[in-house]
């Protein structure tokens, strides 16, 4: 006999009558969230970056933010999308998925151009007393 799996997980029973109550209340229950507007699948990063980018315009119509930095937090969570991925799922990332951001963001940049080398010995005045 195998166990009986809804949803992506295991009812952990062999039975086919309690496998059934048992998905028939796990799917009851996703309804319930469904109607409170939850969702079973998660949003991709992308999708999340929209979002929160529509609730932060509201924060610059209503005079909580100006518009400049609601360009700097775009501009940024556009880079980070970048390095993350717009097609990674949110309910995957881990608390330490965003730590090498830094690091991923500057190895991009190019190199800047290297500063004059100082002048040997004439760059000071030499005064004699």
């Amino acid at each position: 006999m195998r166990p009986w799996a809804a949803a992506g997980f295991s009812l952990k029973t062999r039975n086919k009558s309690t496998a059934k109550d048992k998905a028939e209340l796990h799917y009851h229950g996703l309804k319930v969230l469904e109607k409170s507007g939850k969702t079973y699948f998660s949003h991709t990063a992308k999708i999340g970056v929209e979002i929160y980018l529509e609730e932060r315009k509201k924060d610059v119509e209503s005079g909580i933010i100006v518009k400049g930095r609601f360009s700097v937090i775009r501009t940024q969570l556009n880079h980070w999308l970048d390095i993350l991925g717009k097609d990674t799922k949110l309910k995957e990332l881990d608390r330490t998925d965003c730590e090498n951001c830094f690091l991923g963001r500057t190895k991009t940049k190019k190199a800047s151009p290297s500063a004059k080398p100082p002048l040997s010995g004439s760059g000071f005045l030499k005064l004699s007393i």
